[in-house]
């Protein structure tokens, strides 16, 4: 049944409004009825509510209709606005607004660089730690059957939506808009958490727009994003950093990225991100049918090892991971500022590659004497596109490598550039007959031991 927490009546009979404060009190109240009931539906009407953080108990859905908004009252200790735990046939459903504290202060802590390669723009910031804030807008943790749906989400305090460990999870029609200059506020993050679709949503943040981590040693599987418009500082669509367990059968579709056309540290990192850094893997990936607009980097693969992390499920890996059977066709990018890194370590490369039907513009202009040719691997440090500042080529840099097939793939340097297209280095397995530079075919520059200081055999750094 619907729980209408404020029913507006005839205009003859009508009732003043109740403060913001009283509505959002009667929310909770309703919720908590729900969970005592078993379940139900609460209804809640335009206007403003200022609620505590909210528990969405089982087999409940939280309906907000058009022109409703429910902002979070920061908690002495920072929490979720809205959290569920353990909970099955939940959903967030509605026109209305779920939001974060509005006008949160954040301050400058560092200058900004606008150099390509400096960090992004919310590194420059931090929140005034004298000011408690909600973190989460979204916390579910354990649910199954889970669904939210045609809301907007805004000024969250660290990651807009988070689901730990959950199942059968559906994110229809969403809008998240944050400041982009809030350090740490990724769009949507599924965390060891299996059969996901993510579709029809628009979303502008500060850090990853939509991020799949695994912390701990389980599979997660079945995971589907498309028809998505993202706009980030950081990674529009990224696998890690967190990178223990397996991440498999990824499906990316139908997606634009875009970036904001300001400076570069304002400018989306990696259109696709997939990271295996933690000993994990990461394998069956299919990317296609993307426009990457503006981006520093439209693609990046990358397997390393990091230290053991504290929040990481033990044991700690003793070896990398494996980034594997990737597919990426009919995907577009232009405006790019540096070439596509697909990186692995010695033993351990990124393998079983196909980039089809591909079309690359990059911003070309530099000189082959800005970077080394080959430049330190940096295995067990924070993965980024941008890790090695300029890269040897300015298209494809292919390092540790194998089994990487180009098909009927575009590429084009805005400005005259020095850097050979493709660069290898121990790679191999690599087809380029595919790959065509403005109709002409590719020769690669192929690295050797014997012309640089440091050798194959590299260990981790």
């Amino acid at each position: 049944m619907n729980r209408l927490v404020y029913l507006a009546l005839a205009p003859a009979l009508a009732l003043a409004a109740d403060p913001p404060e009283i509505s959002g009190a009667r929310i909770a109240d309703e919720l908590a009825r729900c969970a005592r009931e078993g379940g139900g539906r609460v209804v809640v009407p335009a206007g403003l509510h200022l609620v505590p953080p909210l528990t969405l108990p089982p087999n409940t859905t939280l309906h907000l209709a058009e022109g409703a908004i429910l902002r979070g009252i920061a908690p002495t200790h920072p929490a979720a606005l809205i959290t569920a735990r353990g909970a099955t046939n939940i959903a967030i459903t509605g026109r209305g607004t779920l939001e974060g504290q509005a006008n949160l202060p954040i301050r400058q802590v560092r200058p900004l660089d606008l150099h390509a390669f400096s960090p992004v723009a919310h590194h420059s910031f931090d929140w005034d730690p004298n000011v408690p804030r909600i973190r989460n807008i979204v916390l579910f943790e354990a649910c199954t059957n889970v669904r939210i749906d045609g809301v907007t989400l805004r000024n969250a305090g660290s990651w807009t939506i988070r689901l730990n460990a959950c199942r059968d999870v559906t994110i229809r029609g969403l809008t998240i808009r944050n400041p982009l200059e809030a350090p740490c506020v990724d769009g949507i993050d599924p965390c060891d958490t299996s059969d996901v679709l993510i579709e029809d949503c628009d979303i502008e943040t500060s850090d990853d727009a939509i991020c799949f981590k695994s912390m701990k040693r389980r599979p997660m599987r079945n995971l589907t994003v498309r028809n998505c418009r993202l706009v980030t500082t950081c990674n529009a669509i990224k696998v890690g950093t967190d990178s223990v367990g397996e991440v498999e059968d990824l499906v990316i579709e139908r997606c634009l990225v875009e970036s904001m056309p300001t400076a570069n540290v304002y400018r989306c990192i990696s259109g696709v991100a997939l990271e295996s850094v933690d000993g994990g893997a990461v394998r069956r990936v299919r990317v296609r049918d993307l426009d990457i607009r503006g981006a520093r980097n439209a693609i990046f693969l990358r397997v390393g090892l990091r230290r053991p992390r504290p929040d990481h499920e033990p044991p700690a890996p003793q070896c990398p991971g494996v980034v594997e059977d990737v597919l990426i066709e009919r995907v577009r990018a232009e405006g790019i500022r540096i070439g596509c890194p697909f990186v692995g370590v010695p033993d351990h490369p990124v393998r079983h590659v196909v980039v089809r039907d591909v079309e690359l513009t990059v911003e070309g202009g530099r000189d082959a004497n800005a970077c080394p040719l080959r430049p330190p691997l940096r295995a067990g440090d924070y993965p980024e596109a941008l890790m090695w500042g300029e890269l040897p080529a300015w298209a494809f840099y292919l390092r540790h490598a194998r089994s990487v097939t180009f098909e009927n793939v575009r590429i084009h340097a805005l400005c005259a550039d020095s850097r050979p297209p493709v660069v290898l280095d121990d790679a191999a397995g690599i087809a380029l007959d595919g790959l065509r530079w403005d109709q002409r075919p590719i020769e690669p520059r192929i690295v050797t031991d014997a012309e640089v200081a440091t050798p194959t055999r590299e260990t981790r750094e």
